[in-house]
């Protein structure tokens, strides 16, 4: 099913309407419908080209506005566009452990939240990541 036909089935059903035909199409509910979406990557992403979630501030909550999902050397990443910030940031473990034990409808804006560097499986201090604050 296409992900704005979704969004617009959960908006009408809380907005109390059966069907399409009751609702009277207006520019800010389609307005609203692309505040829930999540949006597309217009560029070319490379996971190269991306900065990581540990150059962020500990405990910022982030809305993620944009996500791509990525093979990079055999490792399923996301690469993440948050609001309000202009460059693009590559997933960590935490971040992917998250989404893939939260089971999140991925094609809808969430927030995120930074909290103190932990060491990964690879020895390596990552910021790690908490959905859905």
């Amino acid at each position: 099913m296409d992900i704005a036909l979704v969004a617009l089935e959960v908006l009408l059903n809380d907005r109390g309407f059966k069907n399409k035909e009751e609702f009277n199409w207006k520019q800010d509910t389609l307005e609203e419908i692309d505040t829930i979406l999540m949006g597309i990557i217009q560029r070319d992403a490379k996971v190269s080209h991306c900065q990581t979630l540990e150059d962020l501030q500990e405990g910022e909550e982030l809305l993620i506005e944009v996500m791509q999902l990525l093979e990079d050397r055999g490792k399923t990443r996301y690469v993440l566009k948050f609001a309000g910030i202009a460059d693009l940031y590559v997933s960590n473990c935490w971040l992917e452990h998250e989404l893939e034990n939260r089971q999140l409808d991925l094609n809808i804006k969430f927030e995120i939240k930074l909290v103190p560097l932990k060491a990964a499986a690879n020895k390596k201090k990552e910021m790690v990541v908490f959905t859905g604050v």
